[in-house]
């Protein structure tokens, strides 16, 4: 009876395993459609402009997003707002994931 009792666990928790995959690399795939980065506002003169600062390997970019009264970024902080959640979402798969391997040894 015990040892029936280990397969079906263990079945379940490789099924786990796969799902915790899937789900991670549907994830990662939604990730790369979404905005990195943070949104700064520069004033230069009595002008006010947003940038959005992120960073490409080791490099820091600073990309014009626009005029503080012209511009709606409303969308765009909505977009890094998604995708940090996305990040720690990922962030406790992966240790879902190990634990779930930890459970299988």
């Amino acid at each position: 009876m015990k040892e029936k009792k280990s397969t079906v666990i263990r079945g379940v928790l490789e099924e786990e395993l796969e799902r915790n995959e899937r789900m991670k690399n549907r994830y990662l795939l939604e990730l790369k459609k979404l905005p990195k980065g943070s949104i700064v506002l520069r004033k230069l003169g009595n002008q006010e402009y947003y940038y959005l600062n992120y960073r490409e390997n080791k490099k820091v970019i600073a990309k014009y997003i626009g005029k503080k009264e012209v511009t709606d970024i409303k969308e765009l902080q909505d977009g890094i707002n998604k995708r940090k959640h996305l990040q720690e979402v990922i962030k406790n798969l992966k240790q879902e994931e190990n634990e779930i391997k930890k459970a299988l040894r």
